[in-house]
């Protein structure tokens, strides 16, 4: 399956945080001492520096359509926590990974699961076998990959296959259970398309293209995401409404405690379709 040139709606990201400190920035300057910085004013123990996102999102399958909205936290290298909303009402599905466990809590039906972070139970969820750093790695658009170990090299096209320019710089990642291979302009730009294919068949799990980068917190954040999932031949757009914006979060949102009255579940039976879309929803 190919991917349009330029991606027309999809992004990243998940709630914004905002840090409001000028209540601090008042009472110092009663008291005459200095405000201390943010991050000492805010930290605590088990804070951590992250990044915060909104994004609006549209799922595409054989069943029809669902929209949704997805509040993102990460903190790099690999601590994700993501919320899934319908278009109008509470969370139905919270997915958290500290790195090393992964629980998933679905408030309505007040059942969690808790197991081990690995590409298996990552793809149960979320139709996807990516873990804490690759999947950050998807949303902010960015090599699956640290850059030293990026190969890059020209790939040439014929103008208008592939919607590729005469040439493009090509970066691949060493092989790993999943095979990344992206696309950019000019060696060390955006990333403007990518692909993942299983280690060792070779086969098809994803194609992604991004869109509408902007300037964040001292980076380039893609602001529209479309992925082509081809378990299920399903289509994912995101579109980031908020963020990424940089705060301070406590790290107990990427490991959340059970809430009473919740029940574990081996398998979350009302999770019908994994796919960044959470339980099954109205379709339009």
């Amino acid at each position: 399956m190919s991917l349009p040139a330029a991606v027309g709606g999809p992004a990243r990201g998940a709630a914004c945080l905002l840090v409001v400190c000028g209540l601090i920035v008042v009472l110092s300057g009663c008291s005459g001492r200095q405000a201390p910085p943010a991050t000492e004013a805010f930290s605590a123990p088990g804070s951590t520096h992250g990044y915060r996102a909104l994004f609006r999102g549209r799922v595409t399958g054989s069943e029809g359509k669902t929209r949704f909205r997805m509040a993102a936290a990460f903190a790099p290298p690999g601590r994700v926590r993501l919320e899934f909303f319908p278009p109008v009402g509470g969370a139905r599905l919270i997915i958290a990974s500290d790195g090393t466990t992964t629980t998933a809590l679905l408030p309505a039906d007040r059942v969690y699961l808790r197991q081990p972070t690995t590409p298996e139970s990552m793809e149960q969820l979320l139709g996807l076998p990516l873990e804490g750093e690759s999947l950050i790695a998807l949303l902010t658009g960015q090599p699956m990959c640290a850059p030293d170990k990026t190969e890059q090299h020209v790939r040439s096209g014929r103008p208008g296959t592939f919607g590729l320019r005469p040439s493009w710089y090509e970066i691949e990642c060493p092989p790993a259970a999943v095979r990344y291979l992206a696309l950019s302009e000019e060696r060390g730009a955006d990333v403007q398309k990518a692909t993942l294919r299983e280690g060792l068949s070779g086969a098809m799990i994803a194609e992604i293209a991004y869109d509408d980068f902007v300037e964040s917190a001292g980076a380039r954040w893609p602001r529209q995401i479309l992925m082509e999932i081809a378990r299920g031949s399903t289509t994912v757009s995101l579109t980031a409404t908020d963020g990424p914006v940089p705060g301070i979060m406590a790290g107990e949102i990427f490991a959340p405690a059970i809430p009473a009255g919740f029940a574990m579940q081996p398998r979350l039976s009302s999770l019908s379709s994994p796919g960044l879309l959470g339980p099954s929803a109205p379709q339009e």
